[in-house]
């Protein structure tokens, strides 16, 4: 594994663990407290900052990566999972748009875009085999 590859695993672990620890306290919160104003605002958004960290620490693995290949490989995955991320989420948007009572929240957004990039990133590995 490179070295990039590696440092971008012990940063992406703590920061995961936080998201999974402040979405758990925080939807365990408002479950058992009737929290309002802006409280309310400020714990909700609080989950979704590893989330941002995430994206900045695969920014950040993109910019540190050294192999040329390895960097256009993800680019190009990332690429192709943004597109089909807002493929699949402007189609569900016609879809509860058009039939009653179907609906996902936007939370779900961010996981569809890490499915869409594990699936487009083994596509363009397989291309170059």
């Amino acid at each position: 594994m490179a070295q990039a590859q590696r440092r971008l695993i012990q940063r992406a672990i703590p920061v995961m663990i936080l998201y999974f620890v402040l979405f758990a306290f925080i939807n365990w919160l408002f479950g058992h407290h009737n929290i309002h104003g802006p409280t309310a605002y400020f714990l909700a958004v609080l989950p979704a900052l590893p989330l941002i960290a995430a994206i900045v620490l695969l920014g950040r693995y993109i910019r540190e990566e050294t192999d040329e290949f390895k960097r256009a490989v993800i680019t190009e995955a990332l690429l192709w999972a943004i597109g089909l991320t807002m493929a699949v989420t402007t189609a569900w948007g016609f879809v509860e748009m058009f039939i009653p009572g179907m609906h996902v929240p936007v939370l779900w957004v961010f996981p569809v875009f890490c499915v869409m990039s594990v699936i487009s990133k083994l596509f363009v590995r397989r291309r170059f085999q």
